[in-house]
C-alpha cells in the first residue's frame, strides 16, 4: 500500500540522489547544514564526498539536479530525529510504522489508544459494540494515527496501521485470510514491529494461523523468517479480566501455553511478551503501568529497526539479484512482451510490470540491505551495485526488445509518443524503471536519428 512507503525523497540523498534508507549514519563531519553553508560546500567540492550521505562523487561530479530550496524543503519534510546509538548517531526520517494484528475483540482498539495516550485522554480507536465483540472494523489495511508520541522524554513520530479483525461475525475468517496475505506484499517496506494482540485465555486457531500469515507472506526462506520473527511483539490484553489480584505466576504459566501454542520461531517474542490490563486505567505490579507498557512497545520497535538495518553478505546479495530477476521474467513471459508490436503495448501495462519489479527490489532491499554497523557511504555503494546489477538487466530486456519494435515502424509521431512514455514512467516509478525508461528513450531516439 502506498501509504506505507516513504515518500521518494526521504530514500534519497537530495544531492546525489544515491539511495538511502532509515536510519542513515550521519558522518560526524561538522558540517551545517544551512543554505549558506551548502552553497559554500559545493562551490569548495566539486568532487569529493557528499556531506549528508558520505558518497564519493570523485571523478563524476555533482548531479546537481535539484535546486537549494527543493533541498531546504526536503530536509524539513523529514522532520529528523536523531538518537545517539554505540557512539553513532542515527537520523529518523520516518515514523515508527507499527502494525496491529489479532481476532475481532481482542482489544486492538484499546491497545492503538494506549500507544497514542496512556493516559486514556485521547481516544483514537472507537470501540463499537457487536455481537462477536468491541473493536471497530477495519476493512482492509488503514493508517488509523499518524503523529508524534512521547517516548522517554522524547518525541516520536509514528504510524499505526489497523487490519482486518479475525472472528468478525459479518465476514467470514477466509475472506480475511486472503485480504491479509494480499497486504503482506506491500506493507513489508516500512514496516518496524507487528504486534500481535491476544486475549487472555482466548487464544484461537486464528492466533495459531496468523504468524505464519505473515512470515510466509514477506519471506520466502527460513533465514528471512527468523529475522522477521525479531520484529513481533505479543501483546497480551486482559491481564487483569478476572478481577482478581494479578500475580506473576499466572502470567508465567500463560506464557508457558502460549509457548506450547505458538510456533517456535516465536519464542522470544511469546517469552518477552507484553501483558496489559482492560482499558487505558494505570495498571498494578506485575503488569506494570500503562505509560511503562507503552514505552516497552516503542522500544521494541527501535529495537527492531536497529536490528534490521544492515547489510548482508555477498550470497545473500546475489540471492536477491537473481531471485528479482526471475520473478521480472516470469512476468515478462505472463505478459508476451516481446510478441507484442510496441504499438500494442498499453502504458498502464509497462508501467505496471517495471513497477512490479521495482517493488520485489524494494520488499528485498527492506529486509536485508539496510544498515546497522556500516557507514553510510558503504551502504549506498552496496545498493547501488545491487541495483544497478539489476535494473541493468532489465534496460537491456527492454531495449532489445522496443528498439527491434520500434524499427519496424518508425515514424516520428510514435517515436514521440515513445519519448513522452517513458519520461513519465522515469518520473513517476523507482530506480529500476528508471534505468529502462532511459533505454526506450534511447530505442526512439535512434529510430528518429536514422
Amino acid at each position: 500500500m502506498t501509504l506505507l512507503h516513504p515518500a521518494r525523497h526521504e530514500l534519497m540523498c537530495p544531492i546525489t540522489h544515491e539511495m538511502l534508507q532509515d536510519p542513515v549514519v550521519c558522518p560526524q563531519r561538522g558540517q551545517s547544514f544551512s543554505a549558506d553553508a551548502l552553497q559554500t560546500y559545493l562551490r569548495q567540492n566539486p568532487e569529493g564526498r557528499c556531506p549528508i550521505c558520505n558518497v564519493n562523487v570523485g571523478g563524476r561530479g555533482w548531479t546537481r539536479n535539484i535546486v537549494l530550496r527543493d533541498l531546504i524543503q526536503s530536509m524539513g519534510a523529514h522532520q529528523l530525529r536523531t538518537e545517539s546509538l554505540g557512539g553513532n548517531t542515527f537520523v529518523y526520517t520516518r515514523p515508527f510504522v507499527i502494525i496491529i494484528v489479532g481476532s475481532f475483540g481482542s482489544g486492538k482498539s484499546t491497545l492503538i489508544n494506549l500507544l497514542v495516550d496512556p493516559s486514556g485522554n485521547r481516544i483514537i480507536a472507537e470501540e463499537a459494540a457487536s455481537a462477536g465483540g468491541c473493536t471497530q472494523r477495519a476493512e482492509s489495511l488503514r493508517k488509523v494515527f499518524s503523529g508524534e508520541v512521547d517516548h522517554n522524554g522524547t518525541s516520536r513520530l509514528l504510524e499505526l496501521i489497523d487490519t482486518p479483525g479475525f472472528g468478525d461475525p459479518d465476514k467470514s475468517d477466509a475472506q480475511t485470510i486472503r485480504e491479509l496475505s494480499r497486504a503482506t506484499v506491500d506493507i513489508v517496506a516500512g514496516v518496524d514491529l507487528f504486534v500481535h494482540v491476544v486475549k487472555k485465555d482466548r487464544m484461537g486457531n486464528i492466533d495459531r494461523f496468523l504468524p505464519e500469515i505473515i512470515l510466509s507472506g514477506l519471506a520466502d526462506d527460513d533465514e528471512a523468517q527468523k529475522e522477521i520473527a525479531r520484529r513481533y511483539v505479543f501483546v497480551v490484553t486482559h491481564a487483569d479480566s478476572a478481577r482478581q489480584p494479578v500475580e506473576q505466576a499466572s502470567l508465567d504459566e500463560f506464557k508457558g501455553a502460549m509457548k506450547a501454542f505458538f510456533p517456535d520461531i516465536l519464542e522470544s517474542a511469546v517469552q518477552n511478551a507484553v501483558f496489559v490490563e482492560h482499558g487505558p486505567k494505570l495498571g498494578t505490579s506485575p503488569l506494570g503501568n500503562a505509560v511503562a507498557n507503552r514505552d516497552l512497545i516503542l522500544d521494541r520497535a527501535m529495537e527492531a529497526r536497529e536490528v534490521y538495518h544492515r547489510v548482508f553478505k555477498s550470497k545473500s546479495v546475489e540471492k536477491i539479484i537473481q531471485k528479482g530477476f526471475e520473478d521480472a521474467m516470469k512476468m515478462w513471459k505472463h505478459m508476451g512482451f516481446n510478441g507484442h508490436h510496441v504499438r500494442q503495448i498499453e502504458p498502464e501495462e509497462l508501467g505496471a510490470l517495471l513497477n512490479f519489479f521495482n517493488k520485489v527490489i524494494e520488499r528485498k532491499a527492506w529486509i536485508e540491505m539496510t544498515p546497522a554497523t556500516t557507514s553510510c557511504s558503504e551502504f549506498c555503494q552496496a545498493w547501488n551495485k545491487i541495483s544497478l546489477a539489476v535494473r541493468d538487466q532489465v534496460a537491456v530486456k527492454v531495449a532489445e526488445s522496443v528498439k527491434h519494435q520500434v524499427e519496424e515502424s518508425c515514424n516520428k509521431s510514435w517515436t514521440e509518443k515513445i519519448r513522452s512514455m517513458a519520461r513519465s514512467y522515469r518520473g513517476s516509478l523507482g530506480a529500476a524503471t528508471g534505468a529502462a525508461a532511459g533505454a526506450v528513450i534511447g530505442a526512439a531516439h535512434l529510430c528518429v536519428v536514422s
